[in-house]
């Protein structure tokens, strides 16, 4: 029994299961129209750089310290312009951290197929009809037109916010103003394609978490003796891990929208509400999959313990009552039996709960728990 891809988008089905692009030409790709196609606009419109911002790159880079060695571009400054693009860090960081989570995201929407075949191919769990069902359900539920339907409305409302900051006469200062060009109308395009499909994206990786923490609880099978040390259930591990560093990447977006701001949306209440409901709810997309997951081996392992109990009890009262009726030899093989049983039970006890290395996600957590303190310090500091 095969599952099929998990995600039915054409255009997403075409680059990352068809054309099976890399993950780091997505990220690049990503930066590339997310940074790079505002880039061009600032070109045409003469804002890359401000005055103040000319004079620091000459005195950064002496070989430009020459009058005539900075093309038009970068010596034009339009009057009113304080916020240039080259000095727009907060666009600039918020590009390079979509860098990594676009590249994960392949990894994440093509190891939700490829971790429920892998519990199906080692028989952890076993190829049954309540299986496909389960797959195919929550598959239905992530490709659902109503979740195209929300991600394009959260989608407009980005375009119209960033088209009304665009035309506001308030924003003059910032390189994307109307009065500039058409920068900003390009960056309300590009905005309105992220968050699309970056709505899109986190429906497809939240539903395909939900589905691996339901097909490991469908009849899992024990395997102490599988070469991953956690009964087969490694590849829900490796998925677990790509999810928490996926999260990561959105909580640094975060910050950044927080500590550094972006046309006073850092001040808006909505913010500072999306901002807390998207770090408590990131995590709990990882952790939906590892409770279950760790709840399953948990459960194997003690019933696997219990079923090995009688006989060893069996095994050391025989090697008691033969030792107390002087009958050495048959004490003696009892005992054997009894300490191989013992021998059992320790290798199983050991067996790890745990589908991933603990010192790695240790780090990982560390990491997002210092996100989300960092990130509500700002929000408190700015309330």
């Amino acid at each position: 029994m095969t599952l099929s891809n998990w995600c039915e988008s054409k255009l997403l089905r075409f680059f990352i299961h068809k054309a099976n692009v890399h993950c780091v030409v997505c990220g690049l790709a990503v930066f590339a129209v997310y940074w790079g196609i505002p880039f061009l606009f600032s070109i045409f419109d003469d804002t890359l750089l401000t005055e103040h911002g000319e004079k620091v790159v000459r005195e950064l880079v002496p070989p430009l310290a020459g009058a005539g060695a900075f093309p038009k571009p970068l010596t034009s400054h339009p009057p009113g312009l304080k916020l240039a693009y080259l000095e727009d860090k907060t666009h600039l960081l918020f590009a390079l951290f979509l860098v990594p989570a676009a590249m994960i995201f392949p990894v994440i929407l093509r190891g939700i197929n490829r971790c429920s075949n892998r519990l199906l191919e080692d028989h952890v769990i076993p190829e049954s009809l309540l299986a496909q069902q389960t797959y195919d359900r929550f598959k239905a539920l992530a490709n659902h037109q109503l979740g195209r339907v929300f991600s394009l409305s959260v989608a407009v409302t980005a375009f119209f916010l960033f088209f009304g900051f665009h035309l506001n006469p308030r924003f003059s200062y910032w390189w994307g103003s109307s009065q500039y060009g058409l920068a900003g109308l390009g960056l309300a395009i590009i905005e309105f394609l992220m968050v699309y499909f970056g709505t899109q994206a986190i429906i497809y990786i939240a539903l395909g978490a939900i589905v691996i923490g339901h097909l490991v609880r469908i009849n899992p099978k024990f395997h102490p003796f599988h070469h991953d040390g956690c009964s087969g259930f490694s590849p829900v591990g490796h998925l677990i891990m790509m999810l928490w560093l996926f999260a990561i990447c959105l909580a640094a977006e975060i910050y950044v929208a927080t500590k550094f701001g972006y046309l006073d949306l850092e001040l808006n209440t909505m913010t500072w509400i999306l901002a807390v409901t998207g770090l408590v709810a990131l995590p709990l997309i990882a952790i939906y999959p590892l409770y279950h997951c760790a709840q399953a081996l948990y459960s194997l392992k003690l019933r696997e313990l219990k079923e090995l109990e009688p006989s060893l009890i069996g095994f050391y009262a025989d090697a008691k009552h033969s030792a107390t009726e002087h009958q050495y030899a048959n004490a003696a093989k009892s005992a054997d039996n009894a300490n191989s049983f013992v021998e059992l039970h320790k290798y199983i006890l050991e067996v790890s709960i745990w589908p991933f290395d603990t010192r790695a996600f240790s780090v990982v957590v560390a990491i997002y728990t210092v996100q989300c303190y960092l990130t509500m310090h700002e929000l408190i500091a700015g309330r």
